[in-house]
């Protein structure tokens, strides 16, 4: 076997990026849609929405967020918008680093320093 140049084949990296970005994309879309319509029924049955209705809301919203700043604003040159979506809420953040729920400190700066100390 041959390595051959990319144009031989008809493939050109700059397309496989667009198709995975498209994928990720679509798929980012699904999830978000999917979760809002779970809220939507729900609520138009009249009940409450439950923790894992948000929950689900909040990593479709997530992974929307990433897909943008993450891969389309670097391709398209533009810059992202301000600090990165935490995993996990910043409540629970602040526990896991040992510093209770005290709303004077921005979790992430801390844990940029924690990491810069390592």
């Amino acid at each position: 076997m041959t390595p051959r140049d990319d144009r031989e084949c008809g493939v050109r990296w700059e397309d496989v990026g667009r198709g995975l970005l498209r994928s990720e994309l679509g798929k980012a879309r699904t999830e978000l849609v999917e979760a809002s319509h779970d809220v939507e029924d729900t609520l138009r049955k009249g009940e409450a929405v439950t923790h894992e209705q948000v929950r689900q809301l909040r990593l479709a919203l997530n992974h929307a967020r990433r897909c943008v700043e993450d891969y389309a604003a670097p391709v398209a040159g533009v810059e992202p918008w301000g600090d990165p979506v935490p995993p996990i809420p910043y409540r629970v953040m602040h526990e896991s680093i040992g510093r209770g729920s005290t709303d004077d400190i921005d979790p992430l700066e801390h844990l940029d320093r924690e990491v810069a100390d390592e």
